[in-house]
């Protein structure tokens, strides 16, 4: 199974599917000055320039 497994990674290289550098992992952000994961967690403000729809 493993070596199957390298295998379609391999072609999945060459056939340019995936870059060398992917990662089958997850991913981690770290979020520096930030008082909770809570906070962290909450969508980004929107300025009210955008929120707006004025042509």
């Amino acid at each position: 199974m493993h070596d199957a497994v390298r295998e379609a990674v391999a072609f999945l290289i060459r056939s340019r599917e995936i870059r060398p550098d992917s990662s089958a992992g997850p991913v981690d952000f770290v979020l520096h000055d930030v008082d909770s994961e809570g906070r962290a967690r909450e969508p980004p403000c929107t300025p009210p320039s955008t929120a707006t729809s004025n042509p």
